[in-house]
């Protein structure tokens, strides 16, 4: 009785006016709870969460993107159904074998598009906002660094990922559904690819990112690297997906209908299981020591004098390092402004170097905001900013860096960050983009951009070659091998993620680190300044976590291991043999099209 009430509303010809207004009125509730806290509070939080959802809310029901027909009512919950399930199987909410399931309502809904004869603008609009809802749930915390920067991330991310499902609509109107699900993961892992490299470059959400927080399950992206994990979710969704879609055509449920599925699900992991647990860490042993300082960023970081700061940092120091220490750890942009050709004139450096006096066998790898005159603007050289002096016009380049110090009287080492935030620290595209310039500046963003690196840098100077990670650049599977290329046998992580204040961000971002120690069999040592500081060995395995928020600083040894994966030696193959794919399916659409025209002209 209570399941045929239950169904009897909801078909009910004035449900969808119900469930418009009902849902108009949270998404007002929640913009005016969330605007409330967040023009009162100055640290936000989660508040951003419901302030976008509010948001979406609102403006999906002003519109009336779906209730213009029954039927859109349907595209409306299984578009969002996907949204959801997309984001509940990311870190942190880590529900990762609902992702298995993610695209199945987006799939559905397309065959039921077709069915309807309803034109590619619903498929849009429908996938649209399944992807903006995933957006909004798993990155709401980019708000808490820049509000303006994070609603052009969400829009334009979620705009991006709506051009491989609409290539996948197109196809299947024209092939059936076996090939066309084949040339949509053909399709979504050639955006992955293309995601990962030009500057408009957001791939927090790659698919095989979510299993950062199962790293048992993907020990063998050591072969594949994490676009192997983005097929095996698209091969799931797509295998399941034809036994529902038979089932719904009148077909039964056969037990081999279900092998297939089965069989994918079981056998990456059996064969990580049999990796993790055959697999031994390797390499000489390196003793560090990580500082975590936990200046908080908007505030604090810049209004404690610089030199309490640093004596902060050395305390940390001498009260953790030992004699056997090897490397001692900073986070990113520790110090600043810096003349990078020109530490040993600069008096914090200065001190860091007495520091390290204490410690002879210690070499520090610091985070460092710095920068390079010109004395005039150079062929090749970009981001120059023009400084006025008493001699005339000169240049500096702002360079987020990290810096290897062991003895004044030797050279040190310094890596110049190459993957630049998009907003933040690169203007993409600024000649093409040129007219966007006003509307940057207001919204906080950075036209002149920083210096970037086309090719990392591996620090050598101490027991071990390092490879040191800048904050986002640790998320770029591809430009983490070109470290591991060079010759690093170690992986150092410095970050500032205290900028996003204590919700997921923080963590989603040292699980990716969990990755790329599987990919290269790397150690990596992480020093965030709020947190979270660790290490994580050559199995994916994370120890001595420190609590976010505190001021800490740990010991820990790590093997420097210079063999390398099949993922170090080749790279992303994967997504080589996507691209090579989706050409040829475009060549297939092509030829069908032509056909067609033919055909016509015959007639």
């Amino acid at each position: 009785m209570d399941h045929l009430s239950v169904r009897s509303v909801i078909t009910h010809k004035r449900f969808p006016l119900f469930f418009n207004i009902g849902l108009g009125l949270l998404g007002v509730f929640l913009l005016f709870t969330a605007t409330k806290t967040m023009l009162k509070e100055p640290f936000w939080g989660y508040s951003p969460l419901a302030f976008f959802m509010g948001c979406w809310m609102v403006i999906t029901v002003t519109l009336k993107f779906i209730f213009t027909k029954s039927k859109h009512f349907l595209y409306f919950i299984l578009s969002t159904l996907s949204g959801i399930l997309l984001y509940a199987g990311f870190p942190d909410a880590s529900a990762t074998p609902l992702l298995f399931l993610a695209f199945i309502p987006l799939l559905y809904m397309v065959e039921r598009i077709i069915e309807d004869g309803e034109k590619g603008w619903v498929v849009f609009r429908y996938s649209y906002s399944a992807f903006l809802v995933w957006n909004i749930l798993t990155t709401f915390w980019v708000a808490n660094t820049s509000f303006i920067p994070s609603i052009v991330a969400f829009t334009l991310n979620s705009l991006f990922m709506t051009i491989p499902f609409m290539c996948y609509y197109h196809f299947r109107k024209r092939f059936k559904l076996n090939v066309s699900l084949v040339a949509f993961a053909a399709f979504w892992i050639s955006w992955e690819m293309i995601h990962l490299r030009w500057e408009i470059s957001w791939p927090w959400l790659t698919l095989g990112n979510a299993f950062s927080s199962r790293s048992l399950w993907v020990q063998w992206y050591e072969y594949t690297g994490h676009l192997g994990g983005s097929v095996w979710v698209l091969a799931m969704n797509a295998l399941i997906f034809k036994v529902i879609n038979s089932v719904r055509k009148g077909g039964q449920i056969q037990p081999t209908s279900l092998l297939y599925p089965g069989l994918l699900l079981m056998g990456p992991m059996f064969a990580s299981f049999f990796i993790f647990f055959g697999y031994q860490d390797k390499g000489a042993p390196v003793n560090i020591c990580v500082v975590q300082p936990n200046y908080e960023p908007h505030y604090e970081k810049f209004t404690v004098p610089g030199r309490e700061q640093l004596k902060e940092f050395v305390k940390l120091v001498e009260s953790t390092a030992t004699d056997t220490t090897d490397y001692i750890i900073f986070p990113e942009t520790s110090f600043g402004l810096v003349n990078i050709d020109a530490l040993d004139e600069d008096v914090k450096m200065n001190s860091l170097y007495n520091m390290l006096d204490s410690f002879p066998r210690a070499s520090l790898v610091t985070g460092l905001v710095s920068y390079k005159l010109y004395a005039e603007k150079e062929e090749g050289v970009d981001n120059l900013r023009e400084i006025r002096e008493r001699n005339g016009m000169n240049y500096m380049q702002i360079q987020n860096s990290a810096v290897e110090m062991r003895d004044r009287n030797e050279a040190y080492g310094v890596h110049i960050k190459g993957k630049l935030v998009p907003g933040a620290e690169i203007f993409p595209y600024s000649k093409l983009l040129f007219f966007l310039e006003p509307i940057v500046k207001k919204a906080g963003g950075s036209t002149a951009g920083h210096a970037r690196s086309k090719n990392p840098t591996v620090l050598s100077g101490g027991v071990a070659n390092v490879g040191p990670a800048i904050c986002y650049e640790s998320i770029y599977g591809y430009w983490m091998r070109k470290f591991v290329q060079n010759g690093a046998d170690l992986l150092f992580v410095v970050t500032n993620d205290g900028w996003w204040d204590n919700t997921p961000g923080h963590r989603q971002h040292l699980a990716f680190s969990i990755l790329r120690s599987i990919e290269f069999r790397r150690s990596v040592a992480r020093s965030a300044n709020t947190g979270v500081s660790c290490v994580i060995d050559q199995h994916g395995r994370v120890f001595q976590p420190q609590q976010y928020g505190t001021r800490s600083a740990f010991n820990a040894t790590l093997q420097a291991n210079d063999e390398l994966t099949i993922y170090a030696r080749y790279g992303d193959i994967v997504g080589r043999v996507a691209w090579l794919m989706s050409l040829c399916f475009f060549a297939f659409m092509l030829r069908q099209h032509f056909v067609k025209l033919k055909k016509k002209e015959v007639k």
